[in-house]
């Protein structure tokens, strides 16, 4: 069955209860996309695939034609997300997997790393810590060598109070500004 939305066609072949879509179906839209799975009252809902035309995929939950609840978007640059969305962005707890191998684990609010987590770079080095708007902003600092600085971030660089531990043994309490050490103890 089709139904014409905005001069377009769209396909729908599924259930539907008082002229709406309702249960189990499959759209096909005008731009290329398709989505296969729930629907509430003519809109998506519940658990299903939506397919971009460009290559995009996601699926898990849906809510009034929004991702919604658990979910795993695979991008067309080769990354992944898998974890808690809402109002269609990440939110709540998540992995991404980066296109380059890189890794993060944890926290998701309005698509940005937030709170608790930990990114693993392709060399091996990881921050854990906490993160606020898609920054490093505490924790520790784990470099391949066996370093390793546990302190405050600013824009990606040590920044404020730290201590740098090096694998020699070494301990160094510092004031860091932008990266450089600026006040040792």
């Amino acid at each position: 069955m089709s139904k014409a939305i905005n001069g377009s066609s769209e396909l729908f072949f599924g259930k539907k209860a008082n002229g709406k879509r309702e249960g189990y179906g499959s759209a096909f839209y005008p731009t290329g996309s398709n989505y296969n799975g729930e629907w509430l009252s003519d809109n998506r809902h519940g658990l299903g695939i939506y397919y971009q035309r460009d290559g995009e995929i996601y699926s898990g939950d849906f809510k009034d034609n929004t991702l919604e609840g658990k979910g795993c978007c695979k991008y067309t640059d080769g990354s992944k997300y898998q974890g808690e969305w809402k109002n269609g962005t990440k939110e709540g707890h998540g992995k991404y997997y980066y296109a380059n191998g890189d890794t993060y684990d944890g926290e998701w609010k309005e698509g940005l790393q937030e709170g608790k987590g930990e990114y693993i770079w392709t060399d091996g080095s990881k921050f854990q810590g906490k993160w606020s708007m898609g920054e490093m902003m505490n924790g520790v600092f784990t470099y391949t060598s066996g370093d390793r600085y546990e302190g405050s971030y600013l824009g990606g660089l040590k920044h404020g109070k730290g201590v740098y531990y090096f694998q020699c043994g070494i301990k160094v309490e510092a004031e860091w500004e932008e990266g450089e050490v600026v006040y040792e103890n």
